[in-house]
């Protein structure tokens, strides 16, 4: 049997234990970004999801989103 090692995509620091981590899902074709926790989608490969492994790097994960969201709007106006 394989051992994932889990990754936060934000920090880089490896999941452990304890840790309460959450998954982030921003899909192309819905206008947003959606967190959730990590075992509703842990084992469904059909979902594009970065793993975060808390709060801190939820708050900068959701900061990039807006600044993504800003800079399109922009180039759009």
């Amino acid at each position: 049997m394989e051992v994932t090692t889990i990754i936060c995509d934000v920090c880089g620091i490896p999941k452990g234990e304890t840790n309460h981590w959450l998954v982030a899902i921003a899909d192309p074709d819905i206008p947003g970004i959606v967190f959730g926790p990590i075992s509703a989608a842990m084992y469904d490969d059909t979902i594009k999801k970065e793993h975060i492994c808390g709060r801190a790097c939820a708050i900068k994960r959701f900061s990039l989103w807006l600044e993504f969201l800003n800079s399109t709007e922009r180039q759009t106006a």
